[in-house]
């Protein structure tokens, strides 16, 4: 019964990609471009207005978020787009110019609302300060489809951490950071110089050569220097710790492990260079240009994130610890237990 209940219900929810494909097949059986606009303005309409609320109404009861209304409307209309001819695109560039960016503007504000809410709720359940990309990434899971969450999140946590928080918070009591004596920040200061760099000097290149090009590569680098700009200014705000489990590993928005004690075989202070084995990796985002002075050992292999939701495998992992004997007596304390 509840196998035929799942059919029913991935069929009701097809309902609406369904309509979407036969606007589409429609189109190339009907010459759109000798046939009369009002055939063009109900296509518009069926692709703004019968699908999306179709689609609103087959997802409202489900665990399918609302937010995913918003790329659906953005999908109906590149296929308008497409399909429409250029003398009768009218409605959708109105559309495009004026009400998808509404739509995209009330969805940001949505989620800043329900972080805040998130945030502040975490800030009264705990005498910790919370962390804020925990917060946001439990906010998302709400409202965001699984395969964008931690893309979304990400950017959005880039931009805060990088803008918006400035002070650094204390140490608490068996938390640990690596930004100090270790050499991360400086590296990514460098390469962001050099993006700086490079970016300027390739632009007055290939301005010559075609501008479209030079300003799109010029975005990207700059697009990219805020990435690592954020990065460097996350990391110092979301320290490493130890709890009655667990080790948790961060490296800023980028990087996040979490090692059950039950999992670790042992941990060394040592900088050698990590064995020549695909599950020997560095904990760093810049892998072996970073340095460690840690090195922990696992009993089976296990996963960390990586930026984006990239899984990483691993059974050896370098780390840098600025109170790296700290470190270790705490995590021995538990192994000993």
């Amino acid at each position: 019964m509840s196998l035929i209940f799942n059919h029913l219900r991935i069929l009701k929810i097809s309902i609406p990609f369904l309509l979407l494909i036969g606007i589409v097949i429609l189109s190339y059986k009907i010459d759109l471009h000798s046939a009369d606009s009002i055939l063009s303005k109900a296509i518009i309409f069926d692709l703004l207005i019968t699908i999306p609320v179709a689609y609103f109404f087959t997802i409202r009861k489900t665990k399918i978020p609302l937010t995913t209304l918003v790329p659906v409307l953005i999908l109906c209309t590149v296929i308008g787009f497409l399909i429409i001819p250029e003398k009768n695109q009218y409605y959708l560039q109105f559309f495009k110019v004026y009400a998808l960016p509404v739509f995209e503007i009330v969805l940001i504000s949505y989620v800043i609302y329900k972080v805040r809410i998130a945030f502040l709720q975490l800030k009264k359940n705990t005498s910790d300060t919370p962390d804020f990309y925990e917060a946001l990434l439990k906010t998302c899971k709400e409202i965001i489809p699984n395969p964008f969450l931690k893309p979304f999140a990400a950017e959005i946590a880039i931009i805060y951490y990088g803008f918006f928080k400035w002070k650094s918070p204390e140490l608490k009591v068996n938390q640990f950071s690596f930004h100090k004596s270790g050499g991360s920040i400086a590296l990514l200061s460098i390469i962001i110089l050099l993006i700086i760099s490079e970016t300027f000097i390739l632009h007055i290149l290939l301005v010559k050569w075609n501008v479209a090009v030079a300003w799109i590569l010029s975005a990207l680098s700059i697009y990219s220097g805020i990435q690592i700009f954020g990065l460097i200014k996350s990391i110092p705000q979301r320290p490493s710790y130890i709890d009655e489990e667990k080790i948790v590993l961060r490296y800023g928005v980028f990087n996040e492990a979490e090692i059950p004690f039950s999992n670790i075989e042992s941990i060394e202070i040592s900088s050698r260079d990590l064995p020549e084995e695909k599950t020997a990796k560095n904990f760093s985002v810049l892998g072996k240009l970073d340095s460690h002075n840690l090195i922990i050992h696992l009993k089976k292999e296990a996963v960390f994130n990586g930026y984006y939701g990239l899984k990483i495998k691993y059974r050896t992992l370098g780390i840098f610890i600025d109170q790296k004997q700290e470190f270790v007596n705490a995590v021995n304390d538990k192994l000993n237990v």
